[in-house]
C-alpha cells in the first residue's frame, strides 16, 4: 500500500514541475507576444522569490550564483520532473 502512495506522490510531482515550467514558458512567450518584451526567469529568480538570501545578496560560490542567474527556471522544472519519471526506485 505504501508503494501506492509514493508512486501518487511521483505521479503528481512530475505533473506539477512539468506543467509548471511548460507553463513558465506559456507565460513568457504571451507576454512576448503581446508586449514585445521577454522575461528571464532564472533559478535565481525563483530563489530570489523565496526570499533567499543568499540569492539576493551572494557573497560566496560566486561562479554558481552565475550559473544559475543563467539557467531557465522552465528547462530546470521540466528537467527534474523528467529525472523523476525515470528515477527507479522498486
Amino acid at each position: 500500500m505504501n508503494t501506492d502512495k509514493d508512486d501518487l506522490v511521483k505521479f503528481l510531482t512530475t505533473l506539477a514541475l512539468i506543467f509548471g515550467g511548460l507553463g513558465i514558458v506559456g507565460w513568457q512567450v504571451y507576454e512576448y507576444l503581446r508586449y514585445s518584451t521577454w522575461n528571464s526567469v532564472s533559478v535565481i529568480t525563483a530563489l530570489q522569490w523565496m526570499k533567499i538570501h543568499w540569492a539576493m545578496n551572494p557573497t560566496d560560490w560566486i561562479g554558481l550564483h552565475n550559473i544559475l542567474s543563467m539557467t531557465p527556471l522552465s528547462l530546470t522544472m521540466i528537467v527534474i520532473g523528467w529525472m523523476v519519471v525515470m528515477s527507479d526506485n522498486n
